[in-house]
């Protein structure tokens, strides 16, 4: 056996023992090592510290570090990310959910990658930090260069989607990312395809409440919806009228479409209330330029809700209102001066507008003998013809804006008190040419009075409903004489002769009451004797001139006014006062044919439609089922010699006979009771007709 070395044996327990300290010293070194500030991007936090300078000038150069006043570096690794990625994506791109999601899912995965890689490597804190600082470079990197190609993917699509929508449209489409799949269009433009309103934009109104139409332009498209905004509110169960603020209110109006694209129109107006101020109003536009010679507007003036009286001159002369509102001018060359003047509560207001009218020249040609003139005389016959290089071309004359009838180029009408106004106008494929003629009538007084004319101050007194300078539409006019002595003895129509034209009108019907004639009108003036003599002799005379415009037969003569009453009975109106329309050569008993079978009634006459025609009765199932007659009428029937049987009636009709032995149905014209049956009746525009039905033989309404 070998002798151990005692000096060896220490040396070898020297050495384990130094081993077995460094293994000790080294496992706290370990432990003492702090964990790693950058392990996930993630849970970086508010404030990285850099231990390396090398690292932070890395930084630094490639985002620039952000000093504070104490000019401590300090980086949010999240705003970082998020300001790179505001660089990256445009505002389009950010409302695409697939953008989020694909970076989104791009960062986790880089995230635990970047934590599996930082793991492994803790040697030390400086190399841990230099190590996830590229780490997260890198991943910024890769994160960028995702987002870009994703967005220009977005962007690509959305241009095809643009391309695919609408063609030409001088509207601006805007496609709204909150509302897929829908066209949004800006149509403020009266041309746009969808729809139009009756706004006048920018108009200023005296009245809070205003009313306005939507018009669909397109009927075949149904409509989602409509929405209406005034001033930013939402107006819900839109009836056809807002209410304004004072002062500027918006109007904001969206229309969906149920179309292929889903369209949605938006249009908007601006309307001014002016509260307590009077505002004229009118179509026409100042310094608009007019095509044609002959031009119409409309112009009103209002106070709040109150209709003010408005006068209108255009160059210095008055304009005549042709209708409700409603003025038609004849414009001269060059500009054109309208004025709009209104007063009320001591307010005035003006209003100028120009128009030019620059006249062109034509080939066409016109040969005519009018001319500018002032008359007397109501008739009014001119000649008038338009040719192109001597061929003739079809020409048209107005006279107040009403078409005249034309034989072998001659024109005839009546003129109307004060201005009118004559047009001849031709038209060919390129070409349209205008003439405007102005002729002031004023009525002939002398010679011309319907005063009586008495032989002596005792003789007889005329009275009739013909009215002097009168014009009338048709060849045929009914009226009334009464004629009685001076002492007030009825004069029968033997005791009255009436002419006409030196021509002798014949009697329709002669009473205790008034003697009824049928004049026979020529085309234009037409003078009308009556004569009327006592037994004494002694003759009054009166004289009146009445204007006729012959119409063709079946031809409009106007409209007249009819209405059925059987307040009587409690029934009132059966039916309201309605406009029917006249025409020539059809005799009253046509025209209450026409009316009864238009409103659902029949009837039962005797007679003919030709000749002694009387209604005796008319039906409609109910017409009579409320049938009520009020106490002060069953006291004058009580009164009264007729007959009174309250029952006797039926719930579907009304008659001659019902009720009463003096029931039956009267007409009026023009509160007027003729004394002929409907055959005789003439009516005429403007008349007013009412039937009426009567318990008393029409004492009940003397």
């Amino acid at each position: 056996m070998k002798t151990i070395n005692k000096n060896k044996v220490v040396l070898l327990l020297l050495i384990v023992i130094l081993i077995g300290s460094l293994t000790w010293n080294f496992s706290n070194i370990e432990k003492a090592i702090p964990e790693n500030p950058i392990k996930t991007i993630d849970t970086v936090p508010n404030k990285l510290l850099f231990t390396s300078s090398e690292a932070k000038n890395e930084l630094e150069s490639k985002n620039g570090a952000s000093k504070k006043e104490n000019n401590e570096v300090a980086v949010t690794p999240e705003k970082w990310n998020e300001e790179k990625r505001e660089d990256a994506v445009s505002p389009v791109e950010e409302k695409t959910p697939t953008n989020d999601n694909k970076v989104k899912n791009f960062k986790e995965e880089s995230n635990e990658k970047s934590n599996s890689d930082s793991d492994k490597s803790n040697d030390n804190s400086e190399s841990n930090d230099i190590s996830n600082n590229k780490a997260y470079e890198k991943v910024e990197k890769e994160e960028k260069q995702l987002t870009e190609e994703v967005n220009k993917e977005e962007e690509e699509k959305i241009e095809k989607e643009k391309d695919s929508k609408l063609p030409n449209k001088e509207e601006q489409v805007v496609v709204d990312g909150d509302e897929d799949q829908i066209e949004i269009i800006e149509g403020n433009q009266d041309g746009n395809p969808y729809f139009t309103t009756t706004i006048s934009n920018e108009e200023t109104v005296s009245n809070a409440y205003y009313e306005f139409a939507i018009i669909h332009k397109n009927k075949e498209i149904n409509v989602l919806s409509e929405n209406i905004l005034v001033n930013n509110q939402e107006i819900t169960n839109f009836k056809g009228g807002i209410t304004l603020e004072e002062g500027s209110n918006s109007i904001d109006i969206s229309v969906m479409y149920d179309d292929e694209n889903k369209t949605k129109v938006h249009r908007t107006y601006i309307i001014y209330f002016a509260k307590n101020d009077l505002i004229i109003t009118s179509s026409l536009k100042d310094g608009a330029k007019a095509t044609v010679q002959s031009l119409e507007f409309e112009a009103a003036a209002y106070y709040n809700d109150t209709a003010v009286a408005i006068e209108a001159q255009i160059n210095g002369t008055k304009l005549v209102e042709a209708a409700n509102g409603l003025y038609k001018v004849h414009l001269s060359e060059g500009v054109n001066k309208i004025v709009l003047t209104a007063s009320h509560n001591d307010i005035n207001k003006k209003q100028e507008i120009q128009v030019f009218y620059e006249k062109k020249i034509s080939k066409i040609s016109f040969e005519t003998d009018l001319k500018n003139q002032q008359t007397t005389n109501a008739e009014i016959t001119f000649y008038a013809a338009a040719s192109v290089e001597e061929n003739d071309i079809e020409l048209t004359a107005t006279l107040n804006g009403e078409k005249l009838r034309e034989k072998n180029h001659y024109f005839s009408d009546l003129l109307k008190e004060g201005k009118n106004t004559i047009t001849l106008s031709a038209t060919t494929a390129d070409d349209t040419h205008e003439e405007t003629y102005v002729i002031y009538y004023q009525e002939e007084v002398v010679n011309n009075s319907p005063e009586v004319v008495p032989d002596d101050k005792a003789g007889p007194n005329i009275k009739t409903d013909l009215v002097n300078n009168a014009q009338v539409s048709g060849t045929k006019k009914n009226f009334n004489v009464w004629a009685t002595t001076a002492a007030g003895k009825r004069i029968q129509a033997s005791g009255v002769t009436v002419h006409n034209n030196n021509k002798a009108v014949s009697v329709i019907w002669d009473d205790s009451e008034k003697t009824s004639y049928r004049l026979n009108l020529d085309q234009g003036k037409n003078t009308v004797v009556i004569k009327a003599w006592d037994s004494e002799g002694r003759i009054s005379t009166k004289s009146f001139t009445i204007y006729a415009k012959n119409i063709e037969k079946n031809d409009s003569i106007g409209t007249a006014t009819v209405s059925i009453d059987a307040s009587v009975v409690g029934l009132g109106a059966i039916v309201p006062p309605t406009k029917i329309e006249l025409y020539e050569g059809v005799n009253g008993a046509y025209t209450v044919d026409q009316f009864l079978r238009k409103n659902g009634f029949t009837y039962e006459n005797t007679g003919t439609l030709d000749s002694n025609f009387y209604l005796a009765s008319i039906s409609k199932p109910g017409m009579a089922k409320n049938l009520k007659i009020p106490e002060d009428m069953i006291k004058k029937i009580n009164e009264s010699t007729v007959t009174f049987e309250p029952t006797n009636f039926s719930p579907n009709s009304l008659g001659e006979f019902d009720l009463t032995s003096g029931s039956g149905w009267l007409y009026y014209v023009n509160g007027d009771v003729p004394n002929y049956g409907f055959s005789d009746a003439v009516f005429l525009d403007g008349d007013v007709i009412v039937y009426k039905y009567t318990l008393l033989y029409g004492a009940e309404f003397r």
